[in-house]
């Protein structure tokens, strides 16, 4: 049985800087920040594998899309794939 360890989920509604800076377990939001798909607001729900923040899946979305991105073994992001 899982459980979310709250203590380690983190939740930002004003993210800043780059999205490549929120490898860790939590839900972001923030605008016009670098590594963004668009601009403007986007919000972005951050999950990594097996609480490994080197190995993490990017799922954000704003009014209009959906995307997802990931990156593995600690290295660089690969790029955000439109989804809807």
């Amino acid at each position: 049985d899982s459980k979310i360890d709250y203590n380690r989920f983190h939740i930002n509604m004003n993210a800043s800087g780059s999205w490549d800076d929120y490898p860790s377990l939590g839900f972001y939001s923030g605008n016009n920040l670098t590594n963004s798909p668009v601009g403007g607001w986007f919000n972005v729900i951050t999950i990594p594998y097996n609480g490994n923040d080197d190995y993490s899946v990017q799922i954000g979305f704003n009014i209009y899309h959906i995307y997802l991105r990931s990156k593995s073994n600690g290295k660089s992001w690969t790029r955000w794939a439109q989804l809807h």
